[in-house]
């Protein structure tokens, strides 16, 4: 956003050095270097015995927080794209679909299909499908990782080594295995998950 559409400082009050020196750096943070460089030499003349700040510590730290909320966003997000690239997922699809939180979790929205992509793990802070989630047919040794809540079905048949599924998932369909999936059918029982079971190859 530029200066001069930007510019809740037109026309300061007086203030004293240190409450300008604390303005300069918000506009710097807010705005770039240019606009905290054009900020500072229009207040120049300003500064004079202490005032009530414009912007508080407080107003600082807010920022700060702010820039380190992003700076997660953005870290979760270049991990999620490694991953994408490892398993030939097109990084296309997961910008379509993936909300990346300030907190660092990620929301996907509507369905999410994961079929058949040779997935041996999860993406990180993975955390819900608004959808329908299919991770069959993969690599999978385990569930942990795993979207903790799942708005349609769940599939995960054809993965031969998982045994298990955390507790606590909230599921508002089914959870899909395979016949042969003896295992994990009785431990989902255990944890009173909606199962269906699908009888082909």
């Amino acid at each position: 956003m530029p200066f001069e559409t930007f510019n809740p400082f037109k026309q300061p009050p007086k203030k004293d050095a240190e409450t300008h020196k604390a303005n300069v750096a918000v506009v710097r943070a807010l705005l770039g270097e240019k606009d905290a460089e054009e900020y500072e030499k229009l207040t120049k003349g300003d500064v004079v015995d202490a005032t009530p700040p414009l912007i508080t510590a407080e107003d600082l730290a807010k920022v700060a927080a702010m820039q380190e909320a992003e700076r997660n966003r953005e870290k979760t997000k270049r991990l999620w794209m490694v991953w994408a690239d490892r398993f030939e997922i097109e990084r296309e699809y997961i910008e379509e679909h993936a909300e990346f939180q300030v907190n660092g979790d990620v929301i996907w929205e509507g369905d999410c299909d994961w079929y058949d992509k040779g997935l041996t793990e999860f993406p990180p802070n993975f955390v819900e499908v608004t959808g329908t989630f299919y991770c069959s047919y993969n690599q999978l040794t385990s569930l942990e990782g795993a979207p903790q809540t799942v708005g349609g079905d769940f599939y995960c048949s054809k993965n031969p080594l998982l045994t298990t599924i955390p507790i606590g998932i909230q599921i508002g369909g089914s959870v899909y295995i395979s016949k042969d999936q003896q295992q994990l059918k009785a431990d989902a029982e255990s944890k009173r998950y909606n199962l269906t079971i699908i009888d082909r190859n």
